[in-house]
């Protein structure tokens, strides 16, 4: 992952918090947070070779181990085309696939779900703003929505407007 990536999602969160009288702004006091685990060795730094400028991070395979117990159900991945079926109380879905189509069904059942991130492969088709749009209005407490196809989306649904506690991430 990318710095200001998990950055904004630990705003979008509500991770990040910062004191009223305090002239600290809460990318600031994220950045540190960051830091911190780097510093720590937490999170480790990847560079990437194909001329990418971009500074990625990994975390030690032993610590995604422990971190993936803890977290037990509130956290679920769905790599390729395999149909699982999904916690009913998952909180945050990660979905990288080439039919993204086929979970939208279940996923409008996750009453509980605060974070969606749908990634298509390469060569797949992503869902459709009819899809989307359907998602949205099933489900109402969604803090961060990241929807990553070939391309873009050219339309995002009027309904998005609905959703009080929703952040746009760079």
């Amino acid at each position: 992952f990318k710095r200001d990536e998990l950055v904004d999602l630990w705003i979008a969160e509500g991770f990040i918090k910062t004191t009223n009288n305090s002239d600290e702004h809460m990318e600031d006091v994220a950045q540190k947070c960051f830091d911190e685990l780097v510093s720590c060795s937490f999170l480790e730094t990847r560079k990437y070779a194909f001329g990418r400028k971009d500074e990625w991070f990994t975390m030690l395979d032993l610590l995604h181990e422990l971190v993936v117990m803890v977290a037990g159900n509130d956290c679920f991945r769905i790599e390729g085309s395999e149909m699982k079926e999904f916690p009913p109380d998952v909180r945050h879905l990660y979905v990288r696939s080439k039919d993204q189509v086929k979970f939208t069904k279940q996923i409008c059942k996750l009453q509980k779900l605060r974070t969606l991130i749908f990634i298509t492969n390469i060569g797949g088709q992503g869902i459709s703003v009819e899809e989307l749009e359907g998602i949205l209005e099933n489900l109402k407490k969604f803090r961060v929505l990241q929807v990553v196809v070939e391309g873009y989306m050219a339309m995002i649904p009027a309904c998005i407007c609905e959703l009080k506690h929703l952040r746009f991430l760079r």
